[in-house]
């Protein structure tokens, strides 16, 4: 019984650490050129990987927004480059280009969310984390 104990009890010390950093992280920021990006859905991590609101950090970036419901598909454009992604589809566009994610663009709660680098590098910004 007592090796049981000495096992139990640093799991149980453990998992409530675990457990309760998780309940308590800070939520995600994410900055373009030095300033906090307000969006209207906050940023997940969804296998590893950063989405955020589409519109704003297209329209942070200077790019043009045009949603399709009916493919529930959005096209970006600034300059000459021009990205097309669809829900829920790990293929995406860039200038006509197939790109594959690793993370499909994703609704919630009425925002479509996108993974940041890929935005981001597809408009030619550097991405840090």
């Amino acid at each position: 019984m007592n090796k049981f104990i000495k096992r139990i009890v640093p799991l149980v010390l453990l998992l409530t650490l675990l457990a309760s950093s998780l309940s308590f992280a800070s939520p995600i920021k994410v900055y373009v050129n030095d300033d906090v990006l307000n969006m209207p859905t906050e940023p997940i991590v969804k296998d590893g990987r950063t989405l955020v609101p589409l519109r704003a950090i297209f329209e942070a970036m200077d790019a043009d927004v045009d949603w399709n419901g009916k493919t529930r598909t959005v096209t970006g454009v600034k300059g000459d480059t021009t990205i097309v992604l669809q829900l829920d589809n790990k293929v995406a566009s860039v200038n006509g280009k197939k790109v594959e994610l690793d993370v499909p663009a994703t609704a919630i709660k009425g925002s479509t969310l996108v993974p940041t680098r890929f935005i981001s590098e597809s408009l030619g910004a550097e991405v840090d984390w």
